[in-house]
This record gives structure tokens, C-alpha cells and sequence, in this order.
């Protein structure tokens, strides 16, 4: 993995402990980008 790009970086991890996705320091917390990145890592 490379570095993260600032220290609030979401790092998105996977239920055996992968990294599945990284969200921007800027992304909103509740908002669309950091939802939908959860529900696409979640098992069906």
C-alpha cells in the first residue's frame, strides 16, 4: 500500500482484513462516495 495521503484519509477494509477501498480527506463522512464504497465492499 502505498502512503497515505493525509492523516484522515479513510482506508476501507475488507471482512478479512484487505484493503478494499481509500477515500479522499475530504469526502464527507455520510455522503455518497464513502456510503456507496461500503455497500459495494459489504458480502451480498
Amino acid at each position: 500500500m502505498s502512503s497515505l495521503e493525509r492523516k484522515f484519509e479513510k482506508v476501507l477494509v475488507g471482512p478479512r482484513g484487505e484493503i478494499v477501498g481509500r477515500i479522499r480527506p475530504r469526502a464527507d463522512p455520510g455522503g455518497n462516495e464513502l456510503v456507496e464504497a461500503i455497500k459495494a465492499a459489504l458480502p451480498a
